[in-house]
């Protein structure tokens, strides 16, 4: 499991893929990205 970042999120811990993470954060600053641009 070394070299796997590790999300807390509540009091679970989990394993997150690096690729699944990379996806979401992604995603994730796409959707602010569009939002910002909107707003203007």
């Amino acid at each position: 499991m070394k070299g796997y970042p590790q999300l807390l999120i509540g009091s679970n811990l989990y394993v997150v893929d690096p690729n699944l993470a990379k996806h979401i954060i992604n995603a994730i600053h796409s959707f602010f990205h569009s939002w910002w641009q909107n707003d203007q």
